[in-house]
């Protein structure tokens, strides 16, 4: 077992050796809060038990260990098998000389959108970090003024976050999106910028709307603006970046609608996504349709495109869209009926 402790998170890795000079792996068994528990359940439950065996039938030696405990299914034993496993693994790679992946099927995707964490207890100490990590190419970004993972409950520092002395989308090229959030009552509710337009907590302190914002690149006649959906309400809203970095004022879009699963009593629209030739798509779970909109030049709203909508069947529950590589195809990912379209 190897353990250490950057930047004050306990990893722990799981080291197999074999009887072959340079045959030996490496496996992530990293459970941050209960390390302890995870370094017994390897060296001494399952260590004595893999003890002598090849190292070529990974699929036994995983079904061998996942039964070898009469509860079974539980986050420490399974981060100490998936260490071993994933050291197995990294040792059969060795022996082909191939990377894993390619021992699994190759690649299945050229690369994989990810963000990165920016934090402070200062608005202007996490405006910089967000600042140096578009700098570096970063283009999602979660912004958190208590740290990575945690509660915050001064909720008026988060607000500051958000106000216009603080021009968070002065940094915005090529900063596509980010999300603000903060912890009341064991509630995640998402804060991004909603005391512009929906006021504070409600009296039992917690947030009932929830936010979800991206960078719209053409932004109609402002040139850039922010949009976003707040699924609860069913309201679509567009914020103007204006030259200084400032965001003006909120143009809001209700949607209405429903459809015949219990969690379709009204819309609830999952995201906002520009495609070519300035149309904005809004896929509603709640409606089982995917609204159509354009930017409306007198004001910088939206506007129903012609079509204003897709409808699809009763029932379908569409979350989110994506577009191909070459942004030819949109792939439908809808959640209650558990399929992909395109």
């Amino acid at each position: 077992m190897i353990e250490t402790r950057p930047g004050g998170v306990r990893l722990t890795v799981v080291k197999i050796t074999t009887d072959q000079d340079g045959f030996y792996g490496y496996g992530c068994a990293t459970f941050t809060q209960r390390a302890d528990l995870v370094r017994s359940a390897v060296e001494k439950y399952l260590k004595p038990v893999l003890l002598g065996r090849t190292t070529d039938r990974i699929e036994d030696i995983w079904q061998m260990s996942y039964n070898s405990s009469y509860w079974r299914n539980g986050p420490v034993l399974n981060n100490a098998i998936s260490g071993i496993d994933q050291a197995l693994w990294d040792i059969k790679g060795r022996q082909t000389g191939m990377p894993v992946y390619q021992l699994s099927g190759d690649k299945c995707r050229e690369a994989a959108r990810v963000y990165r964490h920016a934090q402070g207890v200062e608005p202007s100490a996490i405006i910089e970090e967000c600042q140096k990590l578009v700098s570096n190419g970063t283009r999602f970004i979660h912004v958190s003024a208590s740290g990575q993972g945690q509660p915050d409950r001064n909720f008026e520092r988060i607000d500051a976050c958000c106000r216009d002395e603080e021009p968070v989308f002065s940094c915005s090229p090529p900063f596509t999106s980010f999300s603000l959030r903060g912890q009341r009552n064991g509630r995640w509710r998402s804060q991004q910028l909603q005391h512009r337009f929906e006021g504070r907590p409600d009296p039992a302190g917690n947030f009932v709307h929830q936010w979800r914002w991206t960078l719209l690149p053409h932004g109609g006649p402002q040139r850039q603006a922010a949009a976003g959906c707040e699924l609860h309400s069913g309201s679509i809203a567009v914020l103007p970046i204006l030259a200084d970095g400032r965001t003006g004022e909120a143009i809001v879009t209700k949607h209405n609608g429903s459809g015949p699963s219990p969690r379709q009593k009204g819309p609830h629209p999952h995201q906002v996504l520009e495609i070519s030739g300035g149309v904005i798509l809004v896929p509603d779970l709640g409606a089982d349709r995917i609204a159509r909109y354009r930017f409306n030049d007198a004001d910088g709203g939206l506007s129903p495109a012609d079509p204003s909508e897709i409808r699809l069947p009763a029932g379908t529950g569409p979350r989110h869209l994506a577009p191909s590589a070459d942004s030819k195809v949109l792939y439908l990912v809808s959640e209650l009926a558990s399929t992909v379209t395109r």
